[in-house]
């Protein structure tokens, strides 16, 4: 039986029941044209990256150590003896805005903006070539079928 503490438990439960959309930032990232690339991660980061990456033509590298993990994940991945890192690569239902852009845009990207309402933050990059890989400190690993694909029956 998992024992969170209530606060853990009530804040994995609110996101997960009344997931906040980021518009602020979508608008934002529209108006002022800063995004090259945008998708919504609802399918898993493994999968939405991928899909990305490819509308684009580029491969994508998400780097282990730049992907925020909250505390309460965190709290429940201890006590279930899990990498929370499973979760977000192959889980679904975050709701956060994933989108590529170009490398001198990212002194528009800090600090933070009240109209943002989240922070934003760097998990990687593009470079030449295809697919999805989490990179670390053991190397690279293929993350592009991890998530929920819809219309994976279909084909």
């Amino acid at each position: 039986m998992t024992r969170l503490s209530a606060e853990d438990e009530a804040e994995l439960l609110a996101a997960y029941r009344d997931p906040v959309p980021r518009l602020g930032l979508g608008l934002w990232l529209a108006r002022e044209r800063v995004a090259h690339a945008a998708i919504d991660v609802s399918d898993g980061l493994g999968v939405d990256v991928a899909r990305l990456a490819r509308a684009s033509g580029v491969r994508a590298v998400v780097e282990r150590e730049r992907i925020p993990v909250s505390a309460s994940v965190l709290a429940l991945a201890q006590e279930e003896s899990l990498d929370p890192m499973e979760w977000i690569l192959a889980g679904g239902d975050d709701y956060e805005l994933l989108f590529a852009a170009a490398r001198g845009d990212a002194v528009h990207l800090t600090p933070a903006r009240p109209e943002w309402e989240i922070f934003v933050t760097q998990i990687g990059y593009f470079e030449e070539g295809e697919g999805a890989v989490l990179r670390d400190k053991v190397g690279d690993q293929d993350v592009s079928e991890l998530g929920y694909d819809h219309l994976e029956e279909a084909r």
